[in-house]
């Protein structure tokens, strides 16, 4: 039915979404008392990968001069 990859895939992504939503979780009860002020913060989510690749390297060398 599921191949071994989109087993993991779905595990990894039940994972990710109980661990985000226990962050948001103990946010919400991170509220001071006294004012009902929650905590300030700005979610991060990245994906992508960091892979200097020869091509872009050598033309951030060529945009720097040299000097970056």
């Amino acid at each position: 039915m599921f191949g071994r990859r989109q087993k993991v895939a779905l595990a990894l992504t039940a994972v990710l979404t109980a661990a985000a939503a226990c962050t948001n979780h103990a946010r919400q009860q991170s509220a001071d008392p006294a004012t009902g002020a929650a905590a300030r913060g700005v979610p991060l989510v990245a994906s992508g990968d960091v892979l200097p690749h020869t091509s872009v390297i050598d033309r951030a060398a060529y945009d720097g001069a040299g000097r970056g």
